[in-house]
């Protein structure tokens, strides 16, 4: 590695840390104690305010005023950025749209001409097809906000109003999705932003603050674990083998793929309010089903290929 891109991966890493030690240097970037200390006197020849401290627990601290220089992009790491903002293309929506095509223009501005043509000949060649975005969600700013300031929302969809704490957003299958705490029913729930017409702030009274849990700890990683089992029902979807590609192409968090000696099961809760996208995940395996749990899902399922048919044989 350059030593000037490993001398900037230490400023970086120094100031992130605060205070460190030569074994920590030595473990992070796997360099020899004398290299560790050379390339401390070049952070500082380069200006970084580094001190040293004595004692047993002695180390080295960087003062708190010191702010790393603009970063700089090779041309090659440009290109990246550019081909992962193209990628983005697929969304009609995001909560950093707006800035998207900014970010591209300001960053083709500094490319010269040669790595400029590698670009448009890299679009050519060089593609993320994904899912696009089906429907836009006018909300994905304000609701993005709310939930790094943690505040309370009052939503309305479907004709219905909902009181909620907004936990999460994700893009998933051609569509934003939004995890929230429904004060209303007391359970944790997941809604589609392209359904929520309104969106305010609102405040929640005192005695039903003291009743809600920590929101703290919940996140995308744990969402659908912590969701009250007695709201959900138990679904099992048996495939055979040949269909779990399908699986891993387009499945959801709550779901467990188990492959079995002659088929595979995928496994999970939902809720009452994602039938609808249940069913529709179902029929995604319509060449591959073998069996479904419980019957009152298979009978929906199959009520639901009855209308389609009617629909075009009409």
């Amino acid at each position: 590695m350059k030593k000037i891109i490993l001398l900037h991966q230490m400023e970086v890493f120094i100031k992130h840390t605060g205070r460190f030690t030569l074994a920590q240097l030595m473990q992070e970037f796997h360099i020899s104690r004398s290299t560790a200390l050379r390339y401390i006197s070049s952070l500082e020849e380069l200006g970084v305010p580094i001190y040293s401290e004595q004692g047993r627990y002695g180390g080295y601290v960087i003062a708190d005023s010191y702010r790393i220089d603009p970063v700089r992009f090779s041309e090659e790491e440009i290109h990246a950025i550019l081909f992962a903002l193209d990628g983005l293309e697929v969304l009609k929506s995001s909560p950093f749209k707006s800035h998207f095509s900014n970010i591209s223009t300001k960053l083709m501005q500094v490319l010269s001409k040669q790595s400029y043509q590698t670009y448009e000949r890299m679009q050519k060649h060089l593609q993320i097809r994904n899912t696009t975005q089906i429907y836009h969600a006018k909300h994905l700013e304000q609701l993005l906000q709310a939930i790094l300031q943690r505040v309370f929302l009052r939503i309305h969809m479907n004709k219905q109003t909902h009181v909620i704490k907004p936990l999460a957003l994700w893009f998933q299958s051609g569509k934003w999705l939004l995890a929230v705490f429904d004060i209303g029913i007391h359970d944790l729930r997941v809604f589609r932003c392209d359904l929520i017409d309104k969106v305010a702030v609102t405040q929640v009274p005192e005695a039903v603050l003291q009743a809600l849990p920590d929101f703290q700890p919940i996140h995308l990683g744990n969402f659908n674990e912590l969701r009250q089992e007695p709201q959900q029902a138990y679904f099992a979807i048996t495939i055979r083998k040949e269909g779990m590609p399908l699986f891993y192409s387009k499945s959801f968090p709550q779901m467990v793929l188990s492959e079995l000696e002659d088929c595979a099961v995928i496994t999970g809760r939902y809720n009452a309010e994602e039938m609808d996208y249940l069913l529709d995940y179902c029929n995604r395996f319509y060449h591959y089903l073998i069996n479904i749990e419980p019957a009152s899902l298979k009978q929906q399922l199959i009520d639901l290929t009855k209308t389609h048919l009617q629909h075009l044989e009409a």
